[in-house]
């Protein structure tokens, strides 16, 4: 694993993030709709347990997907989302597409900080972000075991839940994934980006 971003210009840069946002979008996972489509539901009867119920996606489709999809959010990709957001500010000679950026960047903030539903498990509030991370980096593709305790004491609280939050902050991630990746082919097209 290489710990340092590889040098592209800005346009290289650019046009990598769209060629991966189209990966992204052309996966079974999205074109089935199987992960925006995902979602969970409380029912509550009188004298009765609470029911939870809950779609998610194809587990393989899954893996698959997030294989691509982490080129997003590790830190040292090219194609981070944050880091390409900054290139965007920086290069952009369009002030409306700029606005649309900063748009984006504060749903990536809020995002990551705030999700669909507030975790708080033992006492301790829990970032929809740090969910995805303890998922991706001590389930799906790493064997870091403190992050796998740490999930795995999370889930033993409450697994639907934070199964769920996972879900949702990759759907949600990738619609602004999507949007950056539009924004970014009207620049180019436009040619709104600096030489």
């Amino acid at each position: 694993m290489h710990n340092q971003r590889p040098h592209l210009t800005h346009r290289e840069n650019f046009e990598l993030f769209v060629t991966r946002v189209d990966d992204l979008s052309g996966m079974r996972i999205i074109s089935n709709q199987g992960l925006l489509m995902s979602g969970w539901s409380v029912s509550l009867k009188n004298g009765q347990a609470a029911m939870f119920s809950a779609t998610k996606p194809d587990e393989e489709d899954l893996r698959s997907y997030l294989l691509a999809f982490r080129k997003f959010t590790l830190k040292n990709e090219p194609t981070n989302v944050e880091f390409v957001h900054g290139l965007c500010n920086k290069y952009f000679r369009n002030d409306v597409l700029k606005g649309h950026i900063r748009e984006c960047q504060q749903g990536w903030k809020d995002l990551c900080t705030r999700g669909r539903i507030k975790l708080n498990i033992n006492g301790n509030a829990v970032s929809p972000e740090h969910i995805a991370d303890l998922v991706i980096n001590g389930h799906y593709f790493h064997d870091d075991f403190e992050k796998t305790e740490e999930l795995n004491l999370y889930n033993s609280h409450s697994t639907i839940l934070v199964k769920q939050e996972f879900i949702s902050f990759v759907a949600d991630a990738t619609r602004i994934i999507a949007r950056t990746g539009h924004t970014i082919k009207t620049a180019l097209r436009e040619g709104a980006v600096k030489t």
